[in-house]
């Protein structure tokens, strides 16, 4: 920001320091405008390298399109005149302009490079974007917050905003963006922005924000402590969380001291334990502080769970390894896609062993670096491999390390290369990795602000010499080192060296704090209780697998520097049909072993919850915690008995009736849910005799309080028994089905009669079109992608029939029984319109399902029974894989195809010629719980249509017409989602809600569309009185209005079932059904996908985006928001804290996240 005088000039880069912290620009403007109050850090030396050789970065490409634009490239002086030369370079038609100044209102920039487009704009049939060099070797989130301030600045003078934004990295790589994927949320960006400057007020203590935790306050870090630590402030209590201060403040506590004292103080909206906790830290902190050093207090075992604390630490053995890993989030390699759990690099793996001589032992370091995926591989290996040898030596040997990130890193590197999974297995499961962090926080309360490492060490250590100090400083020196590039290895690299010096000191303090804490362990006289459950070492590997042997005989057999990259579409050179080759069997050999990694989460999740606390419990989305069995008498169900518990109806959970659960610290104690009432927080539990037999050992009822682990593995034997035989006659005759082949390479289908062009003609009717395509189809896979009301199922339950009629066979399979079921009865409608006797048969599920009186299809309890006797059979994958169903059938219809994993359908695959793909991956995806290697863990859908939004024309068939969204809906998800194909159906505009006899004070402003309700509230997660209130007054001012149908006539009053209400939480929907009159439909989104209602009302719960439980992606999910919204026939009303759009983003995929969120506010407050 600049000071002119009588105004204030910004600029993109003061919008990134607001996006990092606002405190940082509100210091920023403080120093501008009175430099004698405030004191910025200096700029260190590598700062200023890394300018001079992104200066140098620049200078080259500029060479680079010198070459190549030849006389055609303006270089824009600076000069006071540049604004006008910019301007008429761009006038004249320059094919580049280097360094273009632009500007509009009170923002100016630099762009580095304009580049022509053929995109018309008021300059004529052409138009500008904006390109951007930067020396990282990786894409940040501020990137694109400065090009979208660019963009936006360009827009004004050309009067088109640029389609895309690009960025050449540091090694020439270039990475193109769609500008409005991030440009709305860079809007409200700057909206916050601006109002912190335009509210601006060095003389108010109340004006300037509160700074960030430590290391997060720019260039003000020094100023932030200061006034933190002047302040007192809560975030200084060690493990505090962002809501927790919000909800403590607003019960009036605001300092660490007040905090000290209110153990007997009721704060709304905590749980006591938390309370007690925090209370407890406060107060040590506080006895810190009086005393002038750090105090610590050993905390007793618990009884109950003899095994936490030091009980927990091992005796040391001369072979343990200290183990520390660096780690850069923000890596992305080719081929990867946004999000993708593959994202990310570590860089460093370091560890520290004790090296015995005669006389004395010391400390020896151990490293393995990668810079790269292929390097990763090799380090995790080498490192896996040395550990593992030196414990198969000594059974005593543990790795220690401080806090879950290396256990973590190991599954996710043993998942994304598909190696060394084994090992690992193993040695988790033997107890070998051993959480200081977990032992420290159980075992022991200190009076520290925080509890990491180099916090803790001031108990046992005097002190560090390495420049780096911190985990994330290590991470901001990493990309030093990337834009910097000072030398390859830490031997020649100036900023390598020190990194490994930290990590290094890293491995040192963590041994250094082990043998602090036997000491206090000895002191106390505390003894170690091992896991009885841990696995014991063996001298060898165990043998492997059949098919394990098969996927590295695939693997083996792909020759070393063939590429395996995943490529953009269908292959057409001889080069890239080799490299397709290679790619498929890569990815063939990880479909074989997919369902063993997906298992393997779910059990290293079991086991962890049966060593969690009820307090964690709670926290965790899948278990039941603080149970508490009521005096109602048990009941007899069948030969089992049922026992009624209450629990804190506040807390979500995915545990629904009939999930089986094992009691937490109990793994053999088994239970099912019988009876589930969140409203009210009653569950009934359901004990087998084998339950009842264990529950006789403490006196012949199950424990009065207790909470649930779910137990839900599910086998998956004949799903990798089908897939093993595919692939094995893939490697034995090089030759696949051919539907399969044709999916794999991303083929398009194979039609007769419709070779060339899009698969429906233009004009051609859409369901003759599909039929006929789906008559002729050549042993192939076709995709129907169907939008929200697009008659996804109306037309594939038409196709279906016109196939039953012609004497095929057809099969229907799905992830749920709810959606085969559904498809089924459709096509059993249609059967019955059209007098079509229906030979049908639905496999498994529930046999009193409705489906079978409404419709006269049969129930087969097996796919045996089915197979043969029916035309058309419906059922999950189970249904499709056994050896029984092999050619059986003519046609596989897999719905809800974009919840289907890959292997699953290669399962399935040899029972048909042919497999048409329904569905929609912008809608609910695959719950998928493993990572997996490459492309192996993506759905059917996300694999095809690989970064499309909607499928190409050449490769599938897209239903482009709603029958459902208004018009003034279907504009804002046809854009935002579907690439601008959605088209609405024109009796669509006729259906709208009639608001003109509406009070004027009414909120609902609008007959259809978006609307935004915003409702400020503050220290709410999960549930939200506020919006519950307010969604109330909708309700009550909704059913006072009329409605039209789809010829214009008036419908009459709304009612409740005109009204669906969806939120993303149980406690919201807790709070709403209690609110509101009984008969209105209110559930999450996951209920109400497939539905649809003149109105949906849309509840977005939390106070703010980074305070979610299940983060971001959740909140914000894209998929998700587009359901929820699509469910609207005329409006749709979103309800929500208006500060949800300033949710600062960590990352690229964050960002377009928020991103989405910020346009549904955008339409549904600002246009009209």
């Amino acid at each position: 920001m600049k000071n002119h005088g009588t105004s204030i000039q910004f600029s993109p880069t003061d919008l990134t320091n607001y996006l990092q912290n606002p405190y940082i620009t509100w210091m920023d403007r403080l120093y501008l405008e009175h430099p004698d109050k405030a004191t910025p850090d200096e700029q260190t030396g590598d700062q200023e390298l890394i300018q001079k050789k992104g200066i140098e970065h620049e200078h080259d490409f500029l060479d680079q399109l010198k070459a190549k634009h030849k006389n055609q490239l303006t270089e824009i002086p600076a000069t006071n005149d540049r604004f006008k030369l910019t301007s008429e370079a761009m006038q004249k038609g320059s094919k580049a302009i280097y360094q273009a100044a632009l500007t509009h209102k009170n923002f100016t920039g630099y762009a580095d490079f304009l580049i022509k487009t053929d995109k018309p704009s008021k300059l004529g049939n052409y138009s500008y974007e904006i390109w951007d060099t930067k020396l990282s070797l990786q894409t940040k989130p501020y990137f694109l917050v400065q090009l979208c301030c660019l963009a936006e600045m360009l827009e004004a003078v050309q009067g088109a905003r640029p389609n895309d934004i690009r960025i050449v990295l540091g090694d020439g790589t270039q990475r193109s963006f769609r500008t409005d994927d991030f440009f709305y949320y860079y809007l409200f960006l700057k909206r916050g922005f601006m109002e912190q400057q335009d509210n601006f007020n060095p003389h108010d203590p109340q004006n300037p924000p509160e700074p960030l935790g430590e290391g997060k306050n720019g260039r003000w870090e020094s100023t932030a402590v200061e006034w933190l630590l002047k302040n007192d402030h809560l975030s200084l209590v060690a493990g505090i969380t962002t809501l927790q201060i919000e909800r403590l403040k607003n019960a009036k506590i605001t300092t660490v001291a007040q905090l000290a004292k209110a153990h007997k103080k009721k704060i709304p909206k905590m749980r006591a334990e938390t309370q007690e906790k925090l209370c407890e830290q406060a107060r040590l902190q506080t006895l810190s502080k009086t005393k002038g050093q750090p105090q610590y207090e050993v905390i007793p075992p618990d009884p109950e769970n003899p095994a936490r604390g030091l009980a927990g630490l091992p005796p040391a053995s001369k072979n343990d390894v200290t183990f520390d890993i660096e780690g850069y989030p923000l890596a992305q390699f080719q081929g990867q896609a946004q999000g993708q759990a593959q994202n990310g690099l570590e860089y460093l793996l370091g560890a520290v062993t004790l090296k015995n001589t005669p006389k004395t032992s010391k400390l020896e370091y151990h490293d393995w670096w990668a810079h790269d995926a292929r390097h990763e591989k090799k380090s995790f290996e080498a490192f896996i491999d040395w550990v593992y040898a030196r414990w198969n030596k000594d059974p005593a040997m543990h790795i220690y390390h401080y806090a879950n990130y290396e256990v973590n890193a190991m599954k996710r590197l043993m998942t994304k290369y598909a190696t060394r999974e084994d090992e690992v297995d193993t040695l988790l499961r033997a107890d070998v990795f051993v959480d200081l962090y977990k032992i420290v926080q159980q075992g022991v309360r200190m009076g520290l602000p925080s509890y990491s490492l180099k916090k803790v060490e001031q108990f046992y250590l005097d002190g560090r010499e390495a420049e780096v100090a911190t985990a994330g400083d290590s991470i901001l020196f990493y990309e030093q080192w990337l834009e910097a590039q000072d030398g390859p290895t830490w031997e020649t690299s100036k900023i390598l060296n020190e990194i490994r010096n930290y990590n290094k000191e890293d491995c040192e303090s963590t041994h250094k704090l082990t043998e602090w804490l036997r000491g206090l362990q000895k002191k106390g006289r505390i003894g170690y209780i091992p896991d009885a459950g841990a696995a014991a070492p063996t001298d060898a590997m165990r043998e492997p697998t059949e098919r394990e042997i098969l996927s590295q005989e695939l693997l083996d057999s792909i020759p070393e520097g063939a590429s395996t990259e995943a490529s953009s579409g269908a292959s057409t050179t001889s080069a890239s049909k080799t490299d397709d080759q290679w790619r498929i069997r890569e990815l063939l050999a990880w479909l074989v072993t997919f369902h063993r990694r997906e298992q393997k989460p779910m059990w290293w999740e079991y086991y962890n919850r049966h060593q969690m606390t009820d307090e964690e419990l709670w926290d965790d989305l899948g278990c039941l915690a603080g149970l508490r069995r009521t005096r109602i008498a048990a009941v007899a169900v069948k030969r089992s008995t049922g026992f009624e518990y209450r629990f804190d109806p506040d807390q979500d959970t995915k545990i629904t009736v009939g999930t089986f659960c094992t009691i937490a610290g109990h793994r053999g104690w088994k239970v099912r849910i019988g009876q589930l009432d969140m409203d009210s927080g009653r569950v009934l539990l359901i004990a087998g005799p084998k339950a009842l037999k264990e529950f006789e050992e403490i006196g012949g009822l199950p424990p009065a309080q207790l909470s649930l682990v779910p137990d839900d593995q599910v086998g998956t034997e004949s799903i990798e028994s089908s897939i093993e035989r595919v692939v094995r006659e893939y490697l034995e005759s090089g030759t696949l089905p051919s539907a399969l082949d044709d999916f794999l390479h991303r083929r398009r289908p194979r039609i007769r009669k419709r070779l060339r062009g899009p698969i429906i003609r233009k004009g051609e009717d859409i369901l003759a079109g599909t039929l006929d395509a789906a008559l002729n189809m050549q042993s192939t896979t076709l995709c129907i992608q169907g939008p929200p009301g697009s008659g996804k199922t109306h037309t594939a339950a038409h196709v279906i029939l016109g196939l039953l009629q012609a004497g095929k066979r057809v099969g229907i399979s799905a992830n749920s029984h709810k959606s085969i079921c559904n498809l089924m009865e459709k096509v059993a409608k249609f059967a019955r319109d059209e007098g079509f006797g229906l030979s049908a048969a639905k496999v498994g599920g529930d046999p009193d399902d409705p489906l079978y009186e409404k419709t006269g299809i049969q129930f087969a309890g097996s796919a045996k029974d089915a197979i043969g006797r029916f035309d058309l059979i419906g059922g999950t994958a189970w249904a499709f894989v056994i050896p029984e169903a092999v050619d059986k059938f003519d046609y596989l219809f897999i719905d809800e195809a974009g919840q289907v994993c890959i292997a699953n359908l290669a399962g399935m695959i040899p029972s048909t010629r042919n497999v048409v793909l329904l569905g929609d991956q912008m809608q609910l995806g695959q719950p998928t719980r493993g990572a997996h290697p490459g492309e192996s863990g993506l759905s059917t859908l996300e694999y095809l249509l690989q970064d499309h939004a909607t499928i190409p024309d050449d490769l599938g068939i897209f239903l482009g017409t709603t029958w459902r969204l208004h018009p003034a809906l279907c504009v804002f998800i046809s854009e935002a989602v579907y690439e601008g194909r959605l088209q609405p159906e024109k009796h669509t505009a006729a259906r709208r809600i009639l608001i003109g006899g509406s009070k004027r004070s009414s909120p609902i402003t609008r007959d259809a569309g978006l609307l935004f309700i915003p409702i400020e509230h503050a220290g709410n997660v999960q549930g939200s009185d506020e919006e519950v209130e307010a969604i109330g007054q909708l309700v009550n001012d909704l059913l006072k209005l009329e409605h039209t149908d789809k010829k214009g006539k008036n419908a009459g009053r709304l009612t409740l079932e005109h009204i669906l209400i969806v939120a993303p939480y149980n406690m919201q929907i807790r709070k709403l059904k209690q609110a509101l009159r009984p008969g209105a439909r209110i559930g999450t989104i996951d209920k109400f996908q497939g539905q649809e209602a003149p109105v949906v009302i849309v509840s977005m719960c939390a106070s703010a985006g980074d305070t979610s439980p299940r983060g971001i992606d959740f909140l914000f999910n894209k998929n998700r928001l587009n359901v929820a919204i699509s469910r609207a026939k005329s409006l749709a009303i979103i309800v929500g804290h208006p500060r949800l759009t300033e949710t600062l983003c960590g990352s690229i995929r964050e960002m377009e996240l928020v991103n989405l969120y910020c346009r549904v506010v955008e339409e549904g407050v600002f246009r009209r």
